[in-house]
């Protein structure tokens, strides 16, 4: 619901979701309550063996042009979208930049012209500017050869349990390069648990801007 409502405020009203787990109650509840969108869907039937990588790569029909991609558990400042959405490059990833980080985190190495080099759960927290918060913006040629990566990865190597980050490494291994984009000053937190949708009511929700 918070996503979509940041969607609204960003002028973003077409939209693709991969579904999986109780995927008639996400369709029911997107139409109901936000009828002005135009929707699509791709099925993952295998959502309980596979990971977002191979999510994303269902949805390459329905993705037509320059996108964001954003994870669905997700509790986060609109600006942070528009950020990502109006910065520069031909791809942007959101980084929370802090140093109090763990093995689940996503973690983020960027270099002193705000260039990701590397991305993933593995780095050692100490090597790491910050998390990605899983709101990513691409454009042009990155958004061709990410579609291509996952392919090659699902369809050719049969890899079908890869978070997408690895699709965004060994693009920028290649030479193709991802920016940061600093969420300094807005909040955001990634809800895994029912503690977490606790926490997220009583210290994150208030601190939404929705002006």
């Amino acid at each position: 619901h918070y996503i979509f409502r940041n969607l609204e405020k960003c002028g973003i009203t077409d939209a693709v979701l991969v579904l999986g787990y109780k995927s008639d109650t996400v369709k029911e509840y997107l139409h109901a309550n936000f009828p002005g969108f135009k929707l699509g869907f791709a099925m993952n039937e295998k959502y309980d063996s596979t990971n977002n990588a191979y999510s994303l790569w269902l949805a390459e029909p329905l993705v037509k042009g320059d996108f964001v991609l954003l994870d669905s558990d997700i509790l986060f400042d609109y600006r942070i979208l528009k950020s990502v959405v109006e910065g520069r490059g031909p791809a942007r990833l959101a980084v929370h930049f802090r140093k109090e980080l763990g093995p689940e985190e996503v973690k983020v190495r960027i270099d002193s012209g705000g260039r990701v080099v590397t991305i993933n759960k593995e780095m050692d927290p100490a090597l790491a500017a910050g998390e990605s918060i899983g709101i990513e913006c691409f454009t042009g040629l990155w958004k061709d050869a990410l579609f291509g990566k996952l392919a090659e990865q699902v369809e050719k190597r049969g890899i079908v349990d890869h978070y997408y980050e690895s699709a965004f490494q060994e693009l920028m291994d290649e030479g193709m390069e991802m920016r940061s984009v600093d969420t300094a000053g807005m909040a955001c937190m990634e809800l895994d648990t029912p503690d977490d949708f606790k926490r997220a009511e009583k210290d994150v929700l208030p601190l939404l801007s929705w002006d």
